[in-house]
């Protein structure tokens, strides 16, 4: 009998835990988007093989690696839903069959220029 007990408190900590984490997901989730809204960064950085895309929050960076022989189709894309008139765009390109995007909420003219000039260092590497 103890050990049912037990066995159902074990059970009873682990399902109210689990309750808790999906409690605090959609915070957690909020917070995350507050701070790249405000601190966030994206760099980008390319060399003869491959494009790097870093995010950065307050010291916190996700980078990833695209070879330039995989990437295709690199075009300035509109955003479905607008959020501001003058930043509704990002930039999209794609990448072993899936679709790539960076740059959100940025101006149509920058997303045009970063778009021009990567296009124009890849063309002179060949």
């Amino acid at each position: 009998m103890a050990k049912l007990v037990s066995e159902l408190i074990i059970v009873t900590v682990i399902f109210l835990s689990v309750l808790q984490i999906l409690d605090l997901w959609p915070g957690i989730v909020t917070t995350r988007l507050f701070l790249w809204e405000m601190f966030g960064i994206e760099i980008i950085e390319a060399n003869k093989t491959k494009l790097d895309i870093s995010q950065e929050i307050t010291g916190w960076r996700k980078s990833k690696s695209y070879s330039f022989e995989r990437v295709k189709s690199l075009q300035t894309t509109k955003k479905s839903i607008r959020i501001s008139k003058n930043y509704n765009e990002f930039i999209t390109f794609e990448y072993d069959g899936k679709i790539c995007r960076f740059g959100h909420g940025i101006k149509e003219s920058e997303a045009k220029e970063i778009v021009s000039v990567i296009q124009e260092f890849v063309l002179s590497l060949t």
